[in-house]
């Protein structure tokens, strides 16, 4: 009677794991703990080299070198500064609504203002430089408002991933 597949010394299907230190059995109890070896080596070093790159971003933010994202109405010159947008309709819809909050005090009724005169906010598409016009929302009358950019502030680290 010939032996049945799990009572053979190697897996059923006879695998066999391959790189470039070696050959390696999974059902060989040596071979197995030098992957699990291996295995935790690669994750200890993911996370190092992880930590090395958010060292470096954390000092260039400190430096004050770090180029994140800008809000709309906001860009970078040719020598790296934060200047305003030199669209004029962005500027004036961006100055516009700060009068407007100014004037209503509330993010809800610039928000009614804007509508009532059928203006549209300028808005920048994630990850390019294309700005379309929408109808200004709330919660983008609020992103706003709370923007420490458009005071001149440079911030990092607002939100945790």
């Amino acid at each position: 009677m010939a032996p049945s597949a799990c009572s053979r010394s190697r897996s059923p299907c006879d695998t066999l794991i391959l790189d470039e230190g070696g050959v390696y059995d999974p059902t060989s109890i040596n071979d197995r703990l030098l992957l699990g070896l291996k295995g935790t080596m690669s994750e200890a070093e993911l996370h190092v080299i992880k930590g090395r790159l958010r060292g470096g971003i954390l000092n260039k933010v400190r430096r004050g070198e770090y180029r994140c994202t800008l809000p709309t109405g906001l860009i970078y010159d040719q020598s790296g500064n934060v200047t305003l947008d030199p669209d004029t309709q962005i500027r004036g819809t961006i100055i516009h609504f700060f009068d407007t909050f100014a004037r209503v005090g509330l993010a809800c009724q610039t928000v009614k203002a804007f509508r009532k005169e059928s203006l549209l906010f300028p808005s920048r598409l994630r990850n390019s430089e294309t700005t379309v016009f929408r109808p200004l929302t709330a919660s983008t009358a609020i992103r706003v408002l709370n923007n420490p950019r458009y005071a001149g502030a440079y911030a990092y680290g607002r939100r945790r991933y």
